[in-house]
């Protein structure tokens, strides 16, 4: 009966340990805001719908399912001494906005702020969660806090212009290492802070590098004192290294640009893109008017867009054809076949580096080589993209419709009609709009990707019947 009594303690305490759970709080802001009472970081667990994934976005990776460390006794006592944690699904409208703000992928992901809300680590990567590994992560978290190596702390130094050139480095790294991209700036002071012969270290140029200078800017320049160097990275860097080198160039430059309504600058991030296309004049120049339209639409000089964005379309997308189109769609998919490590894709025969070189975009312009799939989506978003200008401009809505119509002859989509439709009545063609409206609704009821999106269409489509769109 004693060893009977014995063993069901022993199992009402095994229950009890497994039955403890991390507290959350009801919401993100309510954990930042119990970090500013208790001074403790917070940690924020987005996790995967369930039952089914096939609804999740096409760039989504979710994580092979393994029993989950954060129920683990160890985990659940250590998290809830020194974290206020927040839960929520990377599918809520809560989840989206942080999926959205650290620019997330993969999931579940574990987030970890400071009490000001500044991050401190991020981990979405293949890892398993296990205890070993939450543990791990939390006391990484903690040891940053305690040795002061925290995005607040360097950004309270480098505002207080006190922080040292070593401080200054790691500041960036650190960055980098939560997926923070725009260095651009932290660059230009850090070079400026750094001797003559440091510009003759293959790694120090690197380094610069990989945090995107403004193109042609004083880091930039800088790291070209060393000419030699300066290339060699480019031939011995792998691809995706190379890609992310000028994808990072590019877009802080362009951002900068934007943000300053700096023309110059607009034209220094285009004529950049250019050059990584080296002896490829035609996709050279394709990539300058991507950047120069992208530019002016950011920075809505209307007149500007779509006098470049009309000659952009006209030039290098109208002129495709339906059956190149496809061709280009077949060579796409050879070319995926030869995808090199990393995700980069191999450079066409002949495109040459830049000044320095590049091998690919995959983020920051559009890529040239297009398939029937990309010309017809990139030409409904041109489309579209007039539309919400609110022209009225009849020379530029019959433009937009051309290019949507063109979309629809390469590929047929619930999108495309709607977009369309909304053109049409732009243009007072009433009955038009609502005929193609209704086959938007039609074709959504068939497309996995366009389900959700029938309330919205059937609104769309009152609004037009009525005149009050």
């Amino acid at each position: 009966m004693k060893r009977l009594f014995g063993s069901l303690i022993l199992t009402l305490i095994v229950i009890c340990a497994y039955g403890q759970e991390i507290k959350y709080e009801k919401s993100l802001d309510d954990a930042l805001a119990l970090s500013a009472k208790n001074y403790k970081p917070v940690f924020i667990c987005l996790n995967i719908p369930a039952p089914s994934l096939a609804k999740l976005p096409a760039n989504v990776t979710v994580r092979t399912p393994f029993p989950n460390g954060l129920t683990s006794p160890e985990v659940v006592d250590l998290y809830n001494k020194n974290f206020n944690s927040y839960q929520t699904l990377f599918t809520d409208s809560a989840g989206a906005r942080i999926r959205s703000k650290y620019h997330l992928t993969r999931f579940p992901a574990y987030i970890f702020l400071d009490p000001r809300g500044q991050l401190l680590y991020i981990n979405n990567q293949v890892a398993p969660p296990t205890p070993d590994n939450f543990i791990a992560a939390a006391n990484l978290v903690l040891d940053r806090i305690g040795s002061g190596r925290t995005i607040s702390n360097y950004e309270l130094l480098y505002r207080q212009n006190l922080i040292t050139t070593d401080k200054l480095k790691d500041y960036i790294a650190l960055r980098e290492e939560l997926m923070i991209t725009d260095n651009a700036a932290l660059i230009e002071k850090y070079t400026q802070l750094l001797s003559p012969e440091a510009f003759n270290d293959y790694n120090e140029l690197l380094f610069i590098f990989k945090a995107g200078p403004y193109a042609y800017g004083t880091a930039y320049n800088l790291a070209y004192t060393n000419r030699k160097i300066a290339d060699s990275i480019y031939k011995h860097e792998p691809a995706a290294e190379r890609t992310a080198i000028n994808n990072g160039i590019i877009s802080n430059t362009r951002a900068e640009a934007v943000k300053t309504k700096n023309i110059l600058m607009a034209q220094n991030a285009a004529r950049f893109a250019m050059g990584t296309w080296g002896q490829n004049v035609r996709d050279g120049r394709k990539a300058y008017a991507s950047n120069m339209v992208s530019y002016y639409s950011a920075i809505k000089d209307t007149a500007s867009f779509f006098r470049e964005a009309t000659l952009f379309y006209d030039t290098y997308y109208m002129t495709i054809s339906a059956d190149s189109a496809a061709k280009l769609q077949q060579k796409q998919l050879q070319n995926m076949r030869n995808t090199l490590p990393g995700g980069a894709i191999q450079r066409p025969a002949g495109q040459a580096g830049p000044p320095p070189g590049a091998m690919s975009f995959t983020t920051a312009v559009v890529v040239p080589g297009s398939s029937s799939l990309q010309v017809a989506g990139t030409l409904n978003s041109a489309a579209y993209s007039f539309y919400t200008f609110k022209t009225l401009n009849l020379a530029h809505l019959n433009k937009a419709v051309v290019w949507v119509k063109r979309a629809i002859e390469l590929q047929s989509m619930a999108a495309y009609y709607d977009t369309l439709a909304h053109l049409l009545y732009r243009l007072n063609l009433y009955d038009d709009a609502i005929l193609n409206e209704n086959k938007a609704i039609e074709m959504a009821a068939t497309e996995p990707q366009s389900k959700l999106a029938q309330d919205r269409l059937k609104t769309e489509l009152e609004k037009m019947k009525n005149k009050q769109l």
